[in-house]
């Protein structure tokens, strides 16, 4: 069993990549064959073939179900990052204990009974946070909180500089499927006697990404891993 749970470890650090991968060949597929056939076949044709592609992923989708991993539901993860900003507003002015271990958590062996329950220790990052699990005679939840709670919501707002990030390449993307389209109607587009669509340019931007994709978790991670110690080659 922990030989299966370290393998998958190893191959969850990979799959968003490819992930990213299959979904970039199907936006090549959509920007060149889809495009092609919707300018010089026709659109009902064009229009059909991504309808089939949904129906078809839509059925496999839906034959894995036996096979996928449910998680029964455990309550809202915004409940629970409410109650560890709102604990921590409320007992602003106590002092956080020097020692992370005075602070509210349950014992270790809680977590290994229950399965796919994990205790997250305190990190010394947005510490101000920690004062939500701060003992002071009351255990109202909306008053004190679970430590690794606190951690998780740490999680999320650490989360937010790499949302804000995405901002500048969300809005060149943007760029790629609106005016590169307006600038290819002006362009010449005739390769002897074959004329590429104007939407097919952003064909180009797709395959930078997939070139990039691979040579990041083939070669980058690699060369990181080894430079860094990390399994993940930079941290995140």
């Amino acid at each position: 069993m922990i030989s299966i749970l370290i393998k998958e470890k190893a191959q969850k650090l990979s799959f968003f990549n490819w992930w990213m991968f299959s979904i970039f060949i199907g936006t090549l597929f959509g920007n060149t064959v889809v495009v092609y056939v919707q300018d010089y076949v026709g659109q009902t044709l064009g229009y059909g073939l991504p309808t089939l592609g949904l129906l078809i992923s839509l059925m496999i989708c839906l034959a894995g179900t036996p096979f996928y991993r449910h998680k029964v539901p455990s309550g809202s993860s915004f409940t629970r990052m409410a109650r560890v900003i709102v604990a921590t507003l409320r007992k602003w002015r106590v002092h956080l204990p020097s020692d992370p271990k005075e602070l509210f958590e349950l014992d270790l062996e809680e977590y290994v009974a229950k399965k796919g329950k994990f205790r997250i220790d305190s990190t010394p990052t947005i510490r101000f946070l920690n004062k939500a699990s701060v003992k002071t005679g009351s255990t109202d939840p909306w008053m004190l909180y679970l430590m690794t709670r606190v951690e998780e919501t740490k999680q999320m707002l650490r989360m937010i500089p790499i949302l804000v990030a995405t901002f500048i390449p969300t809005t060149m993307i943007a760029q790629a499927n609106t005016l590169f389209v307006k600038q290819g109607t002006t362009l010449d587009r005739s390769i002897g006697s074959f004329k590429v669509p104007p939407a097919s340019l952003g064909a180009f931007v797709t395959l930078s990404m997939l070139i990039s994709v691979v040579l990041y978790d083939r070669f980058f991670v690699k060369i990181m891993q080894r430079w860094t110690k990390n399994p993940r080659g930079i941290s995140v």
